[in-house]
């Protein structure tokens, strides 16, 4: 079972959009075996004004190197919590196939 941690949205600016990204990071992700996963959200332009944004996943420890994720994942750009939920789903499916 992961545990889930949230970084790079302030508690101040968590909007109702942020929650759900949460909500659908967490619905995908919970039942894995990634141990603590690490879970930031950033916009994607450095403006910050075309209404996308990006999701980075470090998630488990490989043990070689304190710190070491033992799976890294970027999503593409996204806008809605279905297409960040759509792109994870298929990063998993990728990930566990290459098991």
């Amino acid at each position: 079972m992961a545990s889930l941690e949230f970084h790079g949205v302030s508690q101040r600016s968590r909007s109702r959009r942020f929650r759900e990204f949460e909500a659908a990071i967490a619905d995908v992700l919970r039942d894995e075996d990634l141990g603590t996963v690490r879970v930031r959200f950033l916009p994607h332009s450095r403006e910050g004004d075309d209404g996308r944004y990006l999701c980075q996943v470090y998630a488990g420890s490989t043990g070689v190197f304190v710190g070491t994720p033992a799976w890294v994942w970027w999503s593409g750009p996204f806008r809605t919590a279905d297409e960040l939920r759509a792109d994870v789903q298929r990063a998993l499916r990728l990930a566990h196939s290459m098991l």
